[in-house]
């Protein structure tokens, strides 16, 4: 869909259509994850490859897209170059930013948090690090700051993988609307202490790990 606007295509059957196949094939394709490593020399080898790999991803997502839609009859005969093209821009781009604002992908051990085969990303640096961030959980990626202790940033990064497990159950929309109501029925300190509130469960959980107790949900 946002190819099609891209280059000036109308919005119709066939470019819904592509837009589903895109985006079954792009549900396909196993997940980007970091390797191993740490330091200025790994973040940039991850920074590149999720690059790329990105924009790989993209770029077949939209050739499927704009192959369905040549089937369905749309006469652009360049479509499924365009298409491509677009979807490894949006990949790129959306890659780009995220390192951009949360620093590279990194490799951290948060197998404590049963999220099965689809894990968050974890990020530390960027824009967030310059703003004395301390962690984010947002969409896949789980920030935190690397300006802190070891202990401090392993309990940061376990509460934001916890929050991204959270996401996957109550969806996204749910999750982050029920996220921001609480902080402004508690206040944000408050939805920590509040019994049943998202950053509540997070503190157990967090304080579960910490004691190496049993993951307690």
């Amino acid at each position: 869909m946002v190819t099609t606007s891209m280059y000036g295509g109308e919005i119709n059957l066939a470019s819904v259509a592509g837009m589903v196949a895109g985006g079954l094939v792009g549900s396909a394709i196993p997940k980007f994850n970091p390797i191993k490593g740490s330091g200025f020399g790994t973040g940039v080898k991850n920074s590149l490859l999720e690059l790329s790999y990105s924009a790989g991803k993209g770029a077949l997502t939209g050739a499927t897209s704009g192959a369905v839609q040549k089937v369905l009859g749309n006469e652009d005969k360049n479509i499924i170059l365009n298409s491509a093209i677009g979807g490894a821009i949006g990949g790129f781009s959306n890659t780009l930013f995220n390192v951009g604002m949360m620093g590279p992908a990194m490799s951290f051990d948060d197998s404590y948090i049963p999220h099965g085969n689809d894990r968050p990303i974890h990020r530390s640096g960027g824009l967030a690090d310059w703003l004395n961030g301390t962690g984010i959980s947002l969409g896949r990626n789980a920030y935190g700051s690397n300006q802190y202790d070891s202990k401090y940033r392993a309990e940061v990064g376990i509460e934001e993988s916890f929050h991204y497990l959270q996401q996957k159950q109550l969806g996204f929309a749910r999750f982050y609307g029920r996220i921001i109501s609480e902080a402004f029925k508690f206040g944000f300190d408050g939805a920590y202490r509040t019994p049943g509130t998202l950053e509540n469960d997070a503190r157990k959980v967090v304080n579960s790990f910490s004691e190496n107790r049993p993951f307690p949900f």
